[in-house]
């Protein structure tokens, strides 16, 4: 994302917004203000926006998302609503913005729209990003989502399903129409829709196509370059080299300009959000401290099921440790196995491709 965009997308939600109360603004005032000047160990307050995990079940097979692998080691579940609606309880009177998704299709929850719904009546933004081959077009209007992201990577079936294989692009754009359509019919203002386009060597000669439809559906598009690593803990399986030739697009102007092979200059704490103003809560209330993750339970920092719920695990100590290494930069800090994500962070020197 552009300096730019990464501008306009922040005073969106945090400034140009209607859903702001005394409490929030208090809030996102004292956590900025920890976030880019103190950086202590503690946080005092609470986190300003939140990515929760309804589910890590996927229906598709993305050959580099290790959500998509058949891998019998990873437990997963779905997230209760009274999980859910626990720690929008405990934190949602500070909350802006919740991501509704992580490593797994979320429509697979069937409580989805009570969470979404949930959150609304609190006035919190919700985002959902869905791979929308299933999905109720009505429900996903007026549960009062506030944003949709499509993830379809192709404007034909042909090219599609090379990547999000077991889905079909025929079924996404008859849903998408739907939405539109059924948006139209409510006149309903949200929830706004982005078409995601994952940028790849096969499907980058159909970008021009796929401008020209969401132009039609009269919704946004967001053209993002391919990376190969979804997840900085887990290592895909394969031959980089070989990976990288299969799928990172040949393009100069569509590859991902921002991150080399060789390691850039260490930019400092100031490029770590996740630490002082936010946080992930994976489907079975495992807290992990961004949405980078995959493996919960090697790299936990707490439990929002616990008595202590969401802010015990804010300000443990294993949250204290991570803090203080990303503030100091210095990865040999802590020897402790947990903190190897803070040290492979693509923005804290230790890139991919």
């Amino acid at each position: 994302m552009s300096k730019i965009r990464r501008a306009k997308k922040l005073l969106k939600t945090f400034i140009f917004t209607s859903n702001h109360t005394p409490k929030r603004i208090f809030n996102l005032v004292g956590v900025f203000i920890q976030h880019q000047f103190i950086k202590g160990d503690r946080v005092k307050g609470y986190p300003v926006r939140l990515v929760i995990e309804p589910t890590n079940f996927c229906n598709l097979s993305c050959p580099l998302c290790p959500a998509g692998k058949d891998n019998k080691e990873h437990e997963r579940g779905f997230m209760k609503i009274e999980d859910f609606k626990k720690v929008i309880d405990e934190v949602g009177d500070y909350l802006y913005e919740i991501d509704l998704y992580n490593f797994g299709e979320s429509l697979l929850n069937n409580q989805i729209y009570d969470m979404i719904s949930y959150a609304a009546k609190k006035k919190i933004a919700t985002n959902l990003s869905t791979n929308l081959n299933l999905g109720d077009a009505k429900k996903i209007i007026t549960s009062g989502l506030s944003k949709l992201i499509v993830s379809a990577d192709g404007a034909s079936n042909e090219t599609y399903k090379q990547y999000r294989v077991y889905g079909n692009f025929e079924t996404v754009l008859h849903k998408v129409k739907e939405i539109v359509n059924k948006k139209n019919e409510l006149k309903s203002k949200t929830p706004k829709i982005v078409w995601q386009f994952i940028t790849m060597k096969h499907n980058q000669h159909e970008i021009p196509v796929i401008k020209q439809l969401c132009k039609e559906l009269g919704i946004g598009i967001d053209i993002k370059p391919m990376r190969l690593n979804t997840a900085i803990d887990i290592e895909v399986k394969q031959d980089k080299e070989k990976i990288g030739n299969k799928w990172l697009p040949t393009l100069d102007n569509l590859k991902r300009g921002g991150y080399k092979t060789n390691k850039p200059k260490r930019v400092g704490p100031k490029s770590c959000l996740f630490l002082w103003n936010q946080a992930v809560i994976n489907w079975n209330g495992i807290v992990t401290p961004c949405c980078a993750i995959f493996d919960y339970n090697k790299y936990n920092f707490g439990d929002v099921k616990m008595s202590g719920g969401f802010l015990e695990a804010w300000n443990s100590e294993t949250y204290q440790k991570a803090r203080r290494m990303v503030k100091e930069m210095n990865p040999s800090l802590h020897d402790d196995k947990k903190f190897e994500m803070c040290v492979g962070c693509i923005k804290n020197e230790f890139v991919d491709v």
